[in-house]
């Protein structure tokens, strides 16, 4: 517990320090050059410098643009509070660890590494900088987790996103600008939320899906999305629910062992898919425009709508949720989970059988 409060009482100190100083040295604010119901796009109004740790960006020389880092619903500075200390000392003296460049665009996320919301939130921010005017024919700055990353660097060589300058920013290295883009999407009680159906629409135009998935014919494959070690929220049975699966027809995919092509391709004709709750079911923005039926295995203790059910129903899939108990009580949310086979195949069949009903028309939407 003492520790817990320490490691607060040291962000409540960072974030007053960080107030202090640019109230104190006048440190401008950026302005807003585009505000409209998705979002707002920042630019600085004098150098800046992008922080290499979450990606803040300090107007300088001391001003932290809150804004640059995607808000929770607690304050900011509880997730993530760069070290004013760290950024004192680089500033003062010729340092390698800052490179120079004109104007850039930020893509920093506090999630980039998750590869859900690099597709869902990282890549879409590129629409509201065309949609703002913003020259996308600067340097991109991305982290440290872009070229760390297979699907990351796979995805940036795709389509348009192939076009673009990338710039992978370490995670010592400071980058200063004279001129810095920012945006920020869904601001809490400011707007609307962007939808899912609109990211997965623009990710797949950005990456060139169409052209990856044009010579494939027309299928209906079962899919059924494994996880494995190291990632955590596992199936506590795999053995036995794989075999019940592969019972049905399903193709038992561990997607992380494949390249970005061949997880687009391959869910480009998945008809039936069934997955442990995850970052990997994003992958079914690419049936998007046909049918799908989605089954998600998910904690028993959860209460809420997840972001997977709410993306598979705005592209018009059929999506069932089921609910499985957590093999632990200290995590559950993140504990492994206890498949009931049973319960499983009755809606395996009962969600095939809806499939049938529909003449595998489904209610799938273009994206």
């Amino acid at each position: 517990m003492l520790r817990r409060l320490g490691r607060v009482a040291g962000k409540v100190g960072r974030q007053l320090t960080w107030l202090a100083m640019g109230a104190a040295t006048r440190s401008p604010r950026p302005r807003a050059v585009d505000r409209n119901d998705d979002g707002v796009v920042w630019a600085t109004t004098g150098s800046a410098v992008i922080e290499p740790t979450w990606g803040f960006v300090i107007d300088e020389p001391w001003r932290l643009h809150g804004a640059s880092f995607e808000a929770f619903k607690i304050p900011r500075w509880l997730y993530a509070s760069p070290s004013p200390v760290e950024w004192n000392r680089v500033r003062k003296e010729p340092s390698e660890r800052i490179v120079e460049m004109g104007q850039v665009i930020s893509l920093r996320h506090f999630f980039e590494w998750n590869y859900y919301h690099f597709l869902i939130d990282v890549i879409p921010k590129l629409a509201m900088f065309e949609r703002a005017g913003v020259d996308l024919n600067v340097p991109i700055i991305v982290g440290p987790s872009a070229v760390e990353l297979p699907f990351a660097a796979q995805l940036r060589q795709l389509g348009r996103l192939g076009e673009l300058e990338w710039y992978v920013q370490d995670r010592e290295t400071y980058v200063r600008a004279e001129r810095v883009h920012v945006t920020r999407l869904n601001i809490p009680r400011r707007c609307r939320q962007l939808t899912h159906r609109e990211r997965a629409r623009y990710t797949l135009d950005m990456i060139g899906a169409s052209s990856i998935t044009a010579d494939l014919p027309p299928a209906d494959r079962k899919v059924f999305l494994a996880r494995r070690p190291p990632y955590g929220r596992l199936i506590a049975n795999p053995a036995e629910v794989e075999d019940a699966v592969a019972s049905r027809g399903y193709e038992v995919i561990d997607a992380a062992g494949m390249d970005a092509v061949e997880q687009i391709r391959l869910f480009h004709q998945t008809r039936h898919l069934v997955a442990i709750h995850g970052a990997g079911m994003a992958n079914m923005i690419f049936r998007a425009g046909r049918p799908m039926s989605v089954i998600e295995l998910c904690p028993d203790v959860w209460d809420h709508v997840d972001s997977m059910r709410v993306m598979a129903s705005e592209l018009g899939y059929d999506v069932t949720s089921v609910s499985f108990a957590s093999s632990s009580a200290e995590d559950p949310i993140r504990a492994n989970l206890q498949v009931d086979v049973d319960k499983l195949l009755r809606a395996i069949d009962e969600s095939e059988a809806r499939a049938d009903e529909t003449g595998h028309q489904g209610a799938g939407t273009p994206a």
